[in-house]
């Protein structure tokens, strides 16, 4: 006769002692046939003698491409500010024209952006907000502009020579367009001079 401990840890294809010993089954014998009642199997996850290596490296293997999926899904904002945090550019009149340009900009746009499930304000509401947006838009567009020229006349003073040399270079740019240009007029006069002799003469 088997003991409780022989079924529990016996393998599932290993006969039952019974049938090792040549015992022959009887349906209604219970222990004695080797059959072990439903109510004492144990599956394979609570015996002690299951590998569970195999699951519990699966899981850590699963983390692992988690965690790296996640650091690898980088958005682009996130690469510049960590770009700009190494070397960040030091505070200027230039850049404070640039923030105030940004959010004019984003004030306009979430001022006047239609969203579902709320009431329309009236007309007379969206024209002053519209012109107080737009006002301030355009004084962030003008200091902007003021501060580029700014930039450039100083970097002019700071570098007469490559100055020079680029009012040269767009100098022969704008001698050539205008020769270009004084050309093709020249051409259109003479097409449309010849056009008008050609012409038969109306008698009246």
């Amino acid at each position: 006769m088997a003991t409780l401990s022989e079924l529990i840890t016996a393998r599932d294809d290993t006969p039952p002692p019974s049938q090792q010993q040549g015992t022959p089954h009887h349906p209604g014998s219970g222990f004695q046939s080797g059959v072990i009642p439903p109510h004492l199997m144990r599956s394979s996850q609570g015996s002690p003698g299951v590998d569970r290596m195999p699951q519990l490296k699966q899981l850590v293997l699963s983390a692992d491409e988690d965690v790296t999926t996640s650091s690898s899904m980088r958005t682009a904002e996130e690469c510049v500010d960590e770009l700009l945090a190494e070397s960040a550019p030091p505070d200027s009149a230039l850049g404070q024209a640039v923030d105030n340009l940004f959010v004019s900009w984003n004030q306009l746009v979430l001022d006047l952006s239609a969203r579902s499930g709320f009431t329309p304000p009236s007309l007379e509401h969206i024209k002053e907000v519209a012109e107080c947006a737009i006002r301030q838009l355009k004084d962030s567009c003008q200091e902007l502009t003021g501060e580029f020229a700014k930039v450039g006349l100083e970097w002019r003073l700071a570098h007469p020579d490559e100055a020079l040399a680029e009012d040269l270079a767009n100098y022969d740019q704008a001698i050539l367009r205008q020769e270009t240009l004084i050309g093709r007029a020249a051409d259109t006069l003479q097409r449309r001079l010849g056009g008008f002799g050609n012409e038969p003469s109306e008698g009246f």
